[in-house]
């Protein structure tokens, strides 16, 4: 779906300057078993409540399912250097 990366960037942005000034921002993207993997890590140096998830990233979930039912998936993972988020797309179509 268009600019369903967007608010996992914007995330990367705005909790990777939490970092101390300097960010590094890596977008990735693959195509393994039937299915587009876009990977977008940034730099830490505070871990992130995880906990609670804001409107982007919820609103993301709720396009995904749309699109593709529960072909789609969408982890995040703190680690405590980076933060990373993953989609994994049916590679051909949608639903």
């Amino acid at each position: 779906p268009s600019h369903i990366l967007r608010p996992i960037v914007e995330n990367a942005f705005k909790h990777g300057m939490q970092a101390g000034g300097h960010l590094d921002i890596t977008i990735t993207s693959r195509k393994e078993n039937g299915h587009l993997e876009i990977t977008v890590r940034n730099s830490l140096n505070n871990m992130p409540d995880t906990s609670r998830k804001g409107e982007g990233l919820t609103l993301t979930e709720l396009r995904l399912q749309k699109h593709y039912d529960s072909k789609a998936v969408f982890e995040r993972k703190a680690k405590p250097d980076h933060y990373e988020a993953k989609l994994k797309l049916p590679a051909k179509g949608n639903k």
